[in-house]
């Protein structure tokens, strides 16, 4: 397998998306959303409101004192941390659901087939075509968000304190980067065997799923959400990963048959 042919088949995807406002658009809202809006909302409804959301089983210990500070612990702690799992999944999709299905509706499918690529090449070219501009994506909300929130809150934990834990690094630099490589290849899987663009995206959409069942778990359920867990389902979606790596080039053997 030659990296340069996997590189280019990225490159030219990138080109593509980088034509049009199709892929920049909602990846730079979810950007600016999820780093800055977010944490400004919730952060100033809380001040304003003075609202105390929390559980009455809370999943963690809070470890910083007042009703206010509490809460913003807890939102930033238990809940926002997902969001670094749905970021990456969103962005990624859509240029994995597009990876085949799309160069079938712009009759480009069979110049890619002819190229000199081995469906090995061409499957991970797409895989990483996806797979980076998402993970990307997540880090630079990351990027944005711990400066906000710290600006925003600094006067309620007197000084910065976010992120308040191992969690978010964990979730952010690993968790968040296995669950996308697992969705795109999923994705890319879909958006070969079906016609259009619309159909891979509505495949991949059931990928959003468990991590609603996880935030459901951990806020009305008592669901411990620590270090310690997400390590091991790091390494657990590590191994599904390998096994997606070592499977998926079989199911791309004769991947011809979408000409017909």
């Amino acid at each position: 397998m030659r990296w340069d042919r996997v590189l280019a088949v990225a490159r030219k995807d990138w080109r593509e998306a980088l034509r049009g406002t199709w892929m920049i658009a909602p990846s730079a809202f979810l950007v600016a959303y999820f780093g800055v809006v977010l944490p400004v909302i919730l952060i100033y409804t809380a001040k304003a409101t003075g609202e105390v959301l929390i559980p009455v089983n809370v999943p963690f210990p809070l470890r910083v004192e007042g009703d206010l500070a509490r809460s913003l612990y807890f939102a930033f702690q238990a809940v926002v941390p997902l969001i670094f799992l749905v970021i990456p999944l969103a962005v990624s999709t859509i240029l994995a659901a597009d990876g085949f299905a799309g160069e079938r509706e712009r009759g480009t499918l069979e110049l890619l087939l002819a190229a000199p690529l081995d469906e090995r090449e061409l499957l991970l070219g797409k895989v990483l075509a996806a797979l980076i501009p998402g993970v990307i994506s997540s880090w630079a909300t990351f990027l944005l968000m711990v400066p906000t929130v710290n600006l925003l809150s600094s006067d309620v934990f007197n000084g910065p304190w976010f992120p308040p834990g191992p969690e978010w690094i964990i979730v952010v630099f690993l968790l968040s980067p296995l669950y996308s490589f697992l969705a795109v290849a999923i994705t890319c899987a879909l958006s070969s065997r079906v016609r259009s663009v619309k159909e891979a995206q509505q495949g991949a959409g059931i990928l959003i799923i468990p991590l609603l069942v996880v935030v459901v778990a951990q806020v009305f359920w008592g669901l411990v959400v620590n270090a310690e867990s997400l390590i091991t389902a790091s390494i657990l979606l590590g191994g599904v990963d390998a096994i997606m790596v070592l499977v998926l080039p079989r199911s791309f053997r004769g991947m011809r048959y979408l000409l017909e």
